[in-house]
C-alpha cells in the first residue's frame, strides 16, 4: 500500500537546478553560478591533499559569487534542527572549513526556498574536498545534508548520513557532532512514529550537547522532548517549557516561529482553541518557512474550526491551497497541513469538503510512505462515510474539546498566548 521512502541523490549543478524550478517559483540563478563554481573547484581538490592550501583562493572566487547574487542574506537559523553556526572561519588559515561554512550557507538559502535538490547537491559536493583540517566542520555539512534528505522525504537517506556524522564525531572525539546525529536521527524516528527510540536519542543527545557546551544544541533536544512530552499528556510541563524555550529565541524570528507553533498545538490539545488561534497567528506574522508556515496554517484552521469561524477557516484553506500550487517540496508538513484542514471542515460539519482534504493528504502521505498521516486520512474519511444521524443536515465529526486540567503556571502561558497577534489581522485583512 505505501511507497517506500523516496531516494535524494546529488545531481550536476545544472541538472539540480532544473528539478527545483518544476518544484518551486523561488529559485535563484545565482544558486547554479556558485554550484558550477564549486563543482569545478571540488573536481580540482578531489583525492589531492596538497590541494587545501590552494583553496584559500577558490573560496575569495565562491565568496564573491555569494556576495554578488546575495546568496547569504538569509536567517541563520530555521526552525527545529538549524543550530548549525559555525565559528568565523579565516580563510587564509583554513581553506577548506571556509568553503565549506560558506557552502552551508548558501545551501541553506535555498533549502529554506524549498529548492531541495539544489540544497542537497551542493552540499554533496563538498564530499570530493579533503576535510581532514576541518572534520568538525564537514560534520556540520553533513548533519545540513541529512536535515535537507529528510524534508525531502528520503528517511533512510537521512539516517545514514546522520550515522555517518556520528562516525566522524566519535573519530575527532567531537560531542557537538555526535549531538547532532543524535537529534535529526530522533527527529527521523519520529516521524516515522518511533516515539520511544525518539525520546532515548533525543535524551542521550542533551547529555551530549551538554559535554561539549552547545546551549543552543542542549535547547535543540529539550525541545523536542517537550514535544513528546506533550504527546504523553504532560501538558503544563510541557507548556511552560515551551514558552521559556520561546523566550530563549526571542529576536530570531524563524525560532519564534517554531517555538509558537508548538505552543499554539499544546494549546488546541488542552482545549484551548482560542489561545491556540492567537499562537498560530503570531506565528505566521514572522513570515516562516514553508516547513512551518504549513503547520501554522493547518493548526490556524482547526481552531478557527473550533471557534466558529469560518471565514478564517476559508482563509486558511485558500493559502495552503495557493502554497500547494506553487511547490512540490515539503511533502510531509503539507500532508499533515491538508490532514489538519480536512479534520477542521468535519468538525464543522462540512463532510463533503472534508472528505476532499482527507483525500489530498492520503494520497500525499501514501505516494510518500507516511504511514500515519494516511492511516488517520482514511481513518477520518471512513468516519465521514458514516449515515447521518436523521433529520440532521449537518454533523461534527469530532466531539467537543475538554479543557485539560492544567497547572497555575500551564494556565498563565495560555493567557499569555492568547493575548498575542490578532487572528483577524492576519488571517482574513480587510
Amino acid at each position: 500500500m505505501f511507497a517506500s521512502d523516496t531516494m535524494i541523490v546529488p545531481h550536476r549543478p545544472l541538472a539540480a537546478y532544473r528539478i527545483d524550478s518544476t518544484a518551486t517559483s523561488a529559485m535563484q540563478s545565482g544558486w547554479l553560478v556558485y554550484a558550477t563554481v564549486l563543482d569545478q573547484v571540488s573536481a580540482a581538490a578531489s583525492g589531492d591533499m596538497s590541494a587545501t592550501e590552494r583553496l584559500a583562493d577558490a573560496y575569495g572566487r565562491l565568496l564573491a559569487i555569494a556576495e554578488s547574487y546575495a546568496l547569504r542574506q538569509v536567517t541563520r537559523s530555521e526552525a527545529v534542527e538549524y543550530a548549525d553556526a559555525s565559528e568565523p572561519v579565516e580563510p587564509e588559515r583554513n581553506g577548506v572549513a571556509a568553503i565549506l561554512s560558506l557552502t552551508r550557507e548558501v545551501a541553506h538559502a535555498a533549502e529554506r526556498a524549498g529548492a531541495l535538490q539544489t540544497s542537497y547537491s551542493l552540499l554533496a559536493t563538498l564530499d570530493r574536498i579533503p576535510y581532514h583540517d576541518a572534520p568538525v566542520e564537514y560534520g556540520r555539512g553533513l548533519a545540513q545534508r541529512a536535515r535537507v534528505a529528510r524534508k525531502a522525504d528520503s528517511l533512510d537517506v537521512a539516517e545514514t548520513l546522520y550515522r555517518r556524522v556520528s562516525a566522524i564525531g566519535r573519530e575527532c572525539k567531537s560531542p557537538e557532532l555526535e549531538a547532532r546525529a543524535l537529534i535529526g536521527r530522533g527527529i527521523v524516528a519520529q516521524t516515522r512514529g518511533n516515539h520511544p527510540a525518539a525520546h532515548r536519542l533525543f535524551t542521550i543527545a542533551a547529555r551530549m550537547a551538554e559535554r561539549a557546551g552547545r546551549v543552543d544544541l542542549v535547547r535543540l533536544a529539550h525541545h523536542s522532548l517537550m514535544v513528546l512530552a506533550a504527546r504523553r499528556g504532560e501538558f503544563s510541563e510541557a507548556l511552560a517549557l515551551g514558552w521559556r524555550a520561546f523566550h530563549d529565541v526571542t529576536g530570531d524570528a524563524q525560532l519564534e516561529a517554531e517555538m509558537l507553533v508548538n505552543l499554539a498545538q499544546l494549546a488546541f490539545d488542552v482545549g484551548d482553541a482560542r489561545a491556540a488561534l492567537h499562537g498560530f497567528a503570531a506565528a505566521l506574522t514572522r513570515e516562516p518557512a514553508l516547513s512551518q508556515m504549513l503547520p501554522a496554517l493547518g493548526g490556524a484552521a482547526r481552531a478557527a474550526a473550533a471557534l466558529h469561524a469560518s471565514h478564517l477557516l476559508g482563509a486558511c484553506t485558500e493559502r495552503l491551497r495557493r502554497i500547494s500550487h506553487t511547490t512540490t517540496a515539503f511533502a510531509y508538513p503539507r500532508a499533515s497541513a491538508w490532514l489538519d484542514v480536512a479534520r477542521a471542515y468535519a468538525a464543522a460539519g462540512l463532510r463533503e469538503r472534508a472528505n476532499d482534504h482527507a483525500r489530498r493528504a492520503e494520497a500525499l502521505a501514501v505516494e510518500h510512505g507516511f504511514h500515519e498521516i494516511a492511516h488517520e486520512a482514511e481513518a477520518l474519511r471512513a468516519e465521514i462515510g458514516r449515515p447521518l444521524a436523521p433529520h440532521v443536515a449537518t454533523q461534527p465529526m469530532t466531539a467537543p474539546i475538554e479543557p485539560a486540567t492544567l497547572s497555575l503556571a500551564g494556565s498563565a502561558v495560555l493567557e499569555k498566548l492568547a493575548a498575542l497577534s490578532s487572528p483577524e489581522h492576519v488571517l482574513a485583512p480587510a
